[in-house]
C-alpha cells in the first residue's frame, strides 16, 4: 500500500506504508535520513546529473529533480521500484541490485521493513531473486554525484564503480555508513582512505543547515568505526 507524505524538505511523494520504519520516521518527523535530504535540499542546485543506488521510493530522487537534476535510479526491491517508477516515471530507473560484479543473486528483508534488505545475507521473513549490475556496466557519462544507500554493500558497489567514477572525475560520493553491518571494516575504511581525497560526516542540524566533521582533522578512523550510523561525503 501506498501513501502520499509531504517531506519536511518540500517534496510529495508516496511511499510505502507497510515499510514501518520508514512511514513512521516521515509520518512523525517528516524525513527519513535528514543528513542526506537536508544535504540535497541546500547543495542539489550544485549538480547536473547523479546516479542513486538504492532509490528505495524515490525521495533523494524527488529533491534532486526539484532542482532539475537528471537522475539515474537504482532499486532492487520489487515493491519498492514499482513506487519509485510511478513517482519518477521519467527517470532512468532500473530494477536491478549493484555489486562489483554483473550476475545474480537475492536480497533478503523483511516484509515489514523492505528499505533494509541486503543482497545475499540470509535474515529476514522475505527473499526476493535479482539482477546484479556493476555501475561501470551502465557507461554513465557527466555525473558529478552518486550516492550509495545499500545496508552495507557500499565497499562492492563502490569497487564495481571504479571506471565510472576515474571517468567523471570530480564526481562527489555520498554513502550510508553502518559499521556494524560492514563485514569488513578496516578493509573498506582503507579503500575510502585510499581512493578518496577527503572524508566527510555529513552532520545535519536542527535548523536544517549541514556542518561537516572531516576525517583526519575533526575526527579520527577509530571515530568512523565506531559510529553508529553516519551519512558519508567522499571527494
Amino acid at each position: 500500500m501506498t501513501q502520499s507524505q509531504t517531506f519536511r524538505n518540500g517534496i510529495t511523494i508516496d511511499i510505502d506504508e507497510t515499510d514501518k520504519t520508514e512511514y513512521k520516521r516521515v509520518s512523525s518527523l517528516g524525513h527519513i535520513n535528514p543528513s542526506l535530504e537536508f544535504y540535497l535540499a541546500n547543495y542539489g542546485n550544485t549538480f547536473t546529473k547523479a546516479l542513486i543506488v538504492g532509490a528505495g521510493c524515490g525521495v533523494a530522487t524527488g529533491i534532486l529533480e526539484s532542482d532539475g537534476v537528471e537522475t539515474v535510479n537504482i532499486e532492487p526491491n520489487t515493491d519498492r521500484y514499482a513506487i519509485l517508477d510511478a513517482n519518477y516515471n521519467a527517470a532512468d530507473n532500473y530494477n536491478k541490485a549493484c555489486s562489483d560484479q554483473n550476475g545474480t543473486g537475492t536480497m533478503y528483508f523483511f516484509e515489514d521493513n523492505k528499505s533494509g534488505g541486503i543482497l545475499d545475507m540470509v535474515f529476514g521473513d522475505t527473499s526476493q531473486a535479482v539482477d546484479i549490475i556493476t555501475v561501470d556496466s551502465l557507461n554513465l557519462t557527466d555525473i558529478d554525484l552518486m550516492i550509495v544507500y545499500a545496508n552495507g554493500k557500499e565497499y562492492d558497489v563502490l569497487r564495481g564503480a571504479e571506471t565510472t567514477l576515474s571517468n567523471n572525475l570530480g564526481t562527489k560520493v555520498i554513502i550510508d555508513w553502518k559499521p556494524d553491518q560492514i563485514t569488513n571494516l578496516n578493509t573498506t575504511v582503507s579503500y575510502l582512505e585510499d581512493n578518496f581525497d577527503s572524508i566527510k560526516i555529513i552532520h545535519w542540524e536542527d535548523d536544517d543547515s549541514i556542518t561537516f566533521k572531516t576525517i583526519g582533522v575533526d575526527n579520527t578512523t577509530e571515530h568512523l568505526k565506531a559510529v553508529m550510523t553516519a551519512t558519508l561525503l567522499l571527494e
